[in-house]
């Protein structure tokens, strides 16, 4: 699937993604169970989304450990009721993405629906979001920032299995 603009996909269930989806714009995925990475083989590194933004939200998991979503995009915003497994191609900053689309009602007419504004990353389980370089992957130790006296940022490390983590 490619398009110059937002793109969004709802499902009531779950999201494998079978192919790249690559837009100019941001892409907002919503599932209630998984968002899934549809190339079965454990360590295939075919990206699956290219957008400036990428908005997640499942109810279950994203990606799972042997399988990485593999992601060429700039701005990640991700709610995740379990784990999040994301391989970046480079780099990627965590903040603020949304999206809008147009609808086509039955009457013919289009409505705009919009995915609202969502910032960070929080799971329910394991987050692992890394980069990959050259032939192999190298992961980067995500730290949570809190604020502490005078606004000073503290880092704290997330190791805490079964606890939700939001990262902001």
């Amino acid at each position: 699937m490619t398009s110059i603009s937002d793109i969004r996909l709802a499902a009531a269930t779950s999201i494998t993604l079978g192919g790249l989806i690559s837009t100019t714009g941001s892409v907002s995925l919503s599932a209630a169970t998984t968002i899934l990475d549809g190339d079965s083989s454990a360590g295939e590194s075919a990206v699956d989304i290219a957008a400036s933004g990428l908005r997640l939200i499942s109810g279950g998991t994203i990606g799972v450990g042997a399988n990485h979503l593999e992601t060429s995009i700039i701005t990640l915003s991700a709610v995740s009721g379990g784990a999040l497994f994301i391989t970046e191609s480079d780099a990627v900053t965590v903040g603020t993405t949304s999206a809008t689309v147009q609808k086509v009602t039955p009457a013919g007419s289009l409505i705009a629906t919009t995915d609202a504004a969502q910032s960070g990353l929080t799971v329910g389980g394991a987050l692992v979001l890394g980069t990959a370089h050259g032939g192999g992957q190298r992961y980067q130790q995500i730290q949570q920032q809190r604020h502490g006296p005078a606004g000073f940022p503290q880092p704290r490390q997330q190791r805490c299995a079964g606890q939700r983590r939001t990262f902001a």
